[in-house]
């Protein structure tokens, strides 16, 4: 094989058919086993000591913060471009990863002493303290910012929704998504299953979707580099 060759393979993070123009997920690719290992590790922890998987899947324990380092790993790989100014969908998927950041360490919990209920704010405001106000005006700004710049460059969001279904990283983003909309969904069932602990089929899920999104932004940002060269 060629030098040109060695580097565009080593570049492609997708182990697929050569000369496919969609080239698929190799058995060997760690968007594949990399879960797996997850799994069997957290499998291991609960068969070794219940309560030490307890204590590392509860609020703001070990399986938590990889989540959130994960998490943050996507974003920084979603912005990552040669130019100087991220396009919508970088800005875009970040926004969305920064959302689920905001989620799971519980944000607003932690400035206002409740979960934040944005409608409820927005039509019955309590006599709120000024973070209240900051936090409102912060997140609904960026919202507005990103959304107002998506929508200027409507056509580099449907190019990157074409690319995201026909695509391995995107068709694993996809995926990831329905996990965790399916986690969501069945929160409550899962929590009261009697093998495990209440919380730990759930934070399993979603460090395992965490993961998959950190690897799918990363194939994104080698693709998009290479393309740029």
């Amino acid at each position: 094989m060629s030098a040109g060759g060695v580097h565009q393979a080593r570049a492609q993070p997708w182990a697929g058919r050569a000369g496919a123009a969609h080239p698929v997920l190799g058995w060997r690719h760690p968007a594949l086993w990399l879960p797996l290992g997850v799994a069997l590790a957290l499998g291991a922890v609960l068969a070794w000591s219940p309560a030490m998987a307890e204590r590392a899947t509860r609020e703001n324990g070990v399986v938590e913060n990889l989540q959130v380092l994960f998490l943050l790993g996507a974003a920084a790989f979603a912005l990552r471009r040669r130019a100087a100014r991220p396009r919508a969908p970088d800005a875009a998927f970040a926004l969305v990863f920064l959302a689920i950041v905001v989620r799971e360490i519980h944000l607003y919990r932690w400035v206002l002493g409740r979960p934040w209920r944005l409608a409820a704010d927005l039509v019955v405001p309590a006599a709120p303290p000024i973070a209240r106000h900051v936090l409102l005006a912060l997140t609904l700004g960026l919202i507005a910012a990103v959304g107002a710049y998506c929508v200027r460059r409507l056509h580099e969001c449907l190019a990157e929704g074409r690319r995201v279904l026909l695509e391995p990283w995107g068709q694993l983003m996809l995926v990831a998504t329905a996990v965790l909309g399916l986690t969501e969904l069945f929160e409550r069932p899962l929590g009261r299953l009697s093998c495990c602990p209440r919380a730990f089929v759930e934070e399993g899920l979603e460090l395992i979707v965490s993961l998959w999104f950190l690897l799918a932004m990363r194939a994104r940002a080698l693709g998009v580099r290479e393309k740029d060269r």
